[in-house]
């Protein structure tokens, strides 16, 4: 389909999760991505990759110590008005001592996303609002 969602539109004391051993990651792909509330995503000394578009574009970044895990970019459909490639999330999503990525054209952050460091070990968050450059897909 053209949307993901993780989590539930019933009562707020329902819950969706998805959870991952630790070191593995979680991705969903889609030209659109929710989640919401009630919906928690969690991988622990991993990755966690939201990403909204036509195309998804996954690098490995051995070397680079600012981020655990794959560099995430997205190609969207041109138009005059675009709804697409949009992530919104009214949930819970972290990565304790790992990264959490959120890649589309729009980002509506509503609720909590959290990445914590450890002595040995970076945590990081990046929300990336754009397309890849022209010329790179």
């Amino acid at each position: 389909g053209s949307e993901v969602r993780v989590g539930t539109h019933g009562p707020a004391d329902q819950t969706a999760r998805l959870e991952s051993q630790p070191g593995g990651a979680i991705m969903l792909f889609a030209p659109k991505v929710t989640v919401d509330r009630g919906g928690i995503i969690t991988a622990p000394d991993g990755q966690v990759i939201l990403a909204a578009g036509n195309k998804v574009f996954l690098q490995n970044v051995a070397g680079d110590f600012s981020l655990r895990g794959l560099r995430v970019e997205i190609s969207a459909d041109s138009g005059p008005i675009n709804l697409t490639s949009l992530i919104q999330n009214h949930g819970d999503i972290s990565s304790a001592r790992g990264n959490v990525t959120m890649a589309g054209l729009a980002i509506n952050q509503m609720n909590r996303v959290s990445a914590s460091s450890a002595v040995l070990t970076n945590g990081s968050i990046y929300l990336k609002a754009r397309e890849l450059p022209e010329g790179q897909n």
